[in-house]
């Protein structure tokens, strides 16, 4: 919400060369405080918190991010799942958790698939109902 101070005053004192310049400073302060206020309030939540709010959640989480090959998004859902992951780990808390992830996932040079709630890892992987 953008603001126009001079609006707000008396029909009297438009053209006045000292008001119009208070007004236009006001408006810039108001515009920079609503500014902050907005940035503030994203960054309450994860979802849409900019890069200064999810770092501040990855301290609180002790999580030390690489800026230089993570992404925004990637910081964001490691979060989240920081945030989910609530210990013990079950084996149906684990095949809930792993059947929520619909992506394909790589780590240093392996590829997991996800494939009907199996995941594989070679040499492991983990299957509703088996484990080999």
């Amino acid at each position: 919400m953008r603001s126009d101070i001079s609006a707000l005053y008396p029909s009297i004192y438009n053209g006045i060369l000292e008001t119009d310049i208070l007004a236009e400073i006001g408006d810039i302060q108001y515009n920079q405080l609503f500014d902050e206020i907005t940035a503030a309030r994203r960054n309450l939540f994860v979802m849409t918190a900019d890069a200064r709010g999810v770092e501040a959640f990855e301290r609180v989480y002790n999580i030390r991010a690489d800026m230089q090959t993570e992404t925004l998004e990637f910081r964001r859902q490691r979060l989240l799942n920081r945030m989910n992951t609530v210990p013990p780990f079950t084996i149906r808390f684990l095949r809930e958790r792993l059947d929520s992830i619909s992506m394909a996932l790589s780590v240093n040079g392996r590829r997991l698939s996800l494939l009907g709630g199996c995941v594989l890892c070679p040499p492991i992987c983990f299957e509703r109902g088996a484990a080999h």
